[in-house]
């Protein structure tokens, strides 16, 4: 029998993938309560007992998106340190954005940052934990040699994650954009830029 906190539990869950849905269809300011509530077949009293307001659940999805991505850099620091480990766990980032986010919400989750300082606020504080964690396993593949010690890895990290949304965001927009066919091209001038390649 499912308890009362299984079953809450699957509401949450439901209204977070049905959320994410909406806004990804129709933008942050296009997507109402009433649309998430309909597209969830919950009510809308039933949102509220979840999040306050759409927006604390728009912050929710970004901060969620971004720690599940620092757990796969967590996991690859513990399991198999490497500049190989972290070069999968971007392009698995960039392949499969984490559920229930899909490339057409990150698109419009960074351009919600650009203009509502909320927004902004959350992502930049999720981001930089995020990319601590990037750090952590880089500084691991350059104690194995695998890379370019010389390089500021602040800078890095910020140029790496600028080039992996840069081509989510393409993903997005452009239907002709194969990613089978990108991968290897983002992998080959990652490990150039880094040096991994000169090692």
């Amino acid at each position: 029998m499912v308890n009362h906190q299984e079953k809450k539990a699957d509401t949450r869950q439901k209204l977070i993938v049905s959320a994410a849905k909406c806004f990804a269809e129709k933008g942050y300011e296009g997507c109402s309560i009433s649309d998430i509530s309909k597209a969830a077949k919950i009510s809308q009293g039933s949102i509220y007992v979840h999040f306050t307001n759409k927006e604390e659940l728009f912050l929710y999805i970004i901060i969620e998106d971004h720690m599940s991505a620092t757990k796969k850099l967590q996991n690859a620091l513990v399991t198999a340190p490497s500049f190989d480990a972290l070069l999968a766990t971007l392009l698995e980032c960039i392949r499969d954005v984490s559920y229930p986010i899909d490339h057409r919400l990150w698109t419009e989750i960074l351009a919600q940052a650009t203009r509502n300082p909320a927004v902004r606020s959350a992502f930049l504080a999720s981001d930089k934990i995020m990319r601590e964690a990037f750090i952590n396993l880089f500084k691991k593949a350059i104690e194995l040699g695998q890379v370019d010690p010389q390089e500021d890895l602040e800078t890095v990290s910020i140029w790496v994650y600028s080039m992996v949304d840069g081509l989510i965001a393409r993903t997005a927009y452009d239907p002709n954009i194969d990613l089978d066919t990108q991968m290897p091209i983002f992998e080959k001038l990652i490990r150039r830029a880094l040096g991994a390649n000169k090692i």
